[in-house]
């Protein structure tokens, strides 16, 4: 594991376990998926019987990384990873769950509701088309929706200054990397899937 900067207050809290009604409602949300998976294809056909290690594990182990009391911005949510599990993990936090397809959107508010999952909002739109108006976040998580150093382009714009971005990347990168324009990567972290990459924005010096 690489030196994390303490300031951005990363993965000081540590992983905490589920209680038991949350893991209930992680229970209630695979059932939606695969419920709704029928009709809208919201994952692959060879992940719908491995959602809890394929998708709900690699999406808690972004929960020590979330600031307390802070909000996150996920992006590309698609069927709700990492946001929904985290915001079940996660109650004090608020999240934004940013999607461009329809049906993905229709199928998050119908969990919102199900689930009672009051600290999350749902927005549908282009992360690509952004104004100066947009929300700042502590976090941010953007999966399987580009390559690293674009999702970290795309993200950072809505990053604050003390914030990081999460990435979810096939490869390790240290604190030497450079491919992030005006980023610095801060931790790379094995993980279920591959390995967490935390970058944040360079300071000035």
């Amino acid at each position: 594991m690489l030196e994390l900067d303490t300031d951005l207050l990363l993965g000081v809290n540590g992983s905490r376990s589920l209680t038991a009604e949350q893991s209930a409602l992680v229970g209630e949300y695979v059932k939606l998926i695969k419920k709704w998976d029928r009709v809208h294809s919201l994952v692959s056909k060879g992940d719908l019987d491995h959602l809890e290690e394929r998708h709900i594990d690699d999406s808690l182990v972004l929960e020590p990384f979330l600031k307390p009391s802070g909000n996150h911005l996920d992006i590309g949510s698609g069927a709700g990873f990492p946001g929904v599990p985290l915001a079940i993990c996660r109650p004090e936090v608020r999240f934004v769950l940013i999607d461009r397809s329809t049906n993905k959107c229709r199928f998050l508010r119908e969990v919102k509701f199900r689930l009672n999952l009051v600290n999350i909002d749902i927005q549908e739109r282009d992360i690509g088309k952004q104004d100066s108006s947009s929300q700042l976040f502590d976090t941010i998580s953007i999966r399987a929706v580009a390559p690293p150093e674009k999702a970290w382009s795309l993200a950072s714009l809505l990053l604050r200054e003390n914030g990081a971005v999460l990435l979810h990347t096939n490869d390790r990168f240290t604190t030497e990397d450079e491919g992030f324009s005006q980023g610095v990567v801060r931790s790379c972290t094995l993980s279920v899937r591959g390995f967490i990459t935390v970058v944040a924005k360079k300071r000035a010096t």
